[in-house]
């Protein structure tokens, strides 16, 4: 239960800024031709998960972990991640999860690539959900 609220608060969270993010096709002048901090605050806005997949450019899959195979451990690891001006994660938190599987899920989207976001026409840092499943013989992102 504590799991599936933490899973809708920060879907919730998410989904209030989906239209805040454009598509990167658009061309970004910013006058001392530097990449923009955030335009919208001191913190970076946050796009929900759809965008972000839309962004995605590189998914690496997290391993089961052996221990967790033999203890039969399985479910959703939900990580908040801050990607930068560049498209490179460079934060990973865990929101959610069992614990055995944080490890592998934190290690694998550390290495996620995203297009770069464009926000109010800014190359912006930003921030989004990641759930990563871990079911028996595979694990993936959703």
């Amino acid at each position: 239960m504590k799991i599936l609220y933490s899973t809708v608060f920060a879907i919730g969270i998410l989904s209030c800024f989906s239209s805040i993010a454009q598509t990167p096709d658009q061309k970004v002048q910013t006058p001392s031709g530097q990449n923009a901090p955030s335009p919208l605050g001191l913190n970076p806005p946050t796009v929900n998960d759809k965008i972000a997949k839309e962004h995605l450019i590189k998914r690496v899959d997290a391993p089961y972990p052996p221990l967790a195979t033999a203890a039969h451990v399985s479910g959703v690891v939900v990580l908040g991640v801050e990607i930068d001006t560049t498209g490179a994660v460079t934060k990973v938190v865990v929101l959610s999860g069992p614990e055995m599987l944080r490890s592998a899920a934190v290690k694998a989207v550390s290495q996620y690539s995203y297009r770069p976001f464009l926000i109010e026409g800014l190359l912006s840092t930003v921030r989004t959900a990641v759930q990563v499943k871990f079911e028996p013989f595979h694990s993936k992102s959703c």
